[in-house]
């Protein structure tokens, strides 16, 4: 996975260091966004929270990562699909579902959703799309349940 990652590094202009490489791989390992205390402990403590911050807008403002925030307010942080190109504003027309059962944070890459045309010299500089619910996962174990 780490020549992935450093690939991708290069391929959006930025240098390869192993905190960078720590963080695409933390979160590529998932089916879900970490917030950054998340990240904290899985990457367990081998980075301070400034460096891990710094971290984490760099990857975002080079398109590599997207931040979403959950319905608690918090920050949470997705890889980017590979046709999402780094710009002066990216945005994310799929869908962020929130789980309310097992807490987790989801992008539904396939559910897109149209960004309506502005008029009157309007800019859009941030969009997101979120859901919340039960997820398949925790939806099948409440109608299964193991005894």
């Amino acid at each position: 996975m780490n020549s992935e990652s450093e690939a991708l590094l290069r391929n959006h202009g930025l240098r390869v260091t192993a905190i960078r490489l720590s963080v695409l791989n933390a979160l590529n390992r998932r089916s879900f966004a970490l917030s950054q205390s998340e990240l904290e402990v899985d990457l367990g403590g081998s980075c301070d929270r400034v460096t891990l911050y710094r971290t984490l807008n760099t990857l975002c403002e080079h398109g590599l990562l997207h931040r979403i925030m959950d319905e608690k307010g918090t920050s949470r942080y997705a890889p980017c699909r590979d046709d999402c190109g780094a710009t002066d504003w990216h945005f994310h027309t799929h869908l962020h579902f929130f789980c309310q059962h097992c807490q987790e944070t989801r992008c539904l890459n396939e559910t897109e959703i149209a960004i309506p045309a502005l008029k009157d010299g309007f800019e859009i500089h941030n969009v997101q799309f979120s859901a919340s619910g039960i997820c398949g996962l925790c939806k099948a174990k409440d109608q299964n349940p193991q005894t």
